[in-house]
């Protein structure tokens, strides 16, 4: 089979306004065979009876520095990481302080005076009379 040449190339601008998108024909800059961003192009080929529509590849859109893009996860996962570790250090701390209160307040008054329960303040608390 012959590859015929494209006869012509059509070239619509997509246009956005009001949640709605509608096209327009336009004429904007190929280069490299790459269509800017907004367009869509079509190389038009005869093909026997008819025609053929082939579209042209869309730019890509500018890309930030390669620096950037590498180092920003990089840098967002080490500083999530010290946020749990610190996270996981004040719940510790928070856990002892609890407990520290919880055997300073653990005394009980006994027939003999005030003692100090430690382990059975909470048996003595839900005993059953």
């Amino acid at each position: 089979m012959q590859r015929t040449s494209p006869t012509q190339t059509v070239c619509y601008q997509v246009v956005e306004s009001g949640g709605a998108s509608s096209t327009v024909s336009a004429q904007p800059t190929i280069v490299n065979g790459l269509v800017p961003a907004g367009y869509s192009c079509y190389q038009v080929y005869s093909q026997g009876g008819g025609t053929m529509w082939s579209p042209l590849a869309q730019a890509a859109p500018n890309s930030p520095n390669k620096a950037i893009t590498i180092a920003l996860p990089i840098v967002v996962s080490l500083v999530g990481l010290l946020a749990l570790v610190g996270a996981f250090f004040t719940y510790k701390r928070y856990r002892a302080r609890r407990a520290a209160a919880a055997d300073k307040h653990a005394w009980v008054n006994r027939p003999g005076g005030w003692a100090k329960d430690g382990a059975n303040a909470e048996t003595a608390s839900t005993a059953k009379y």
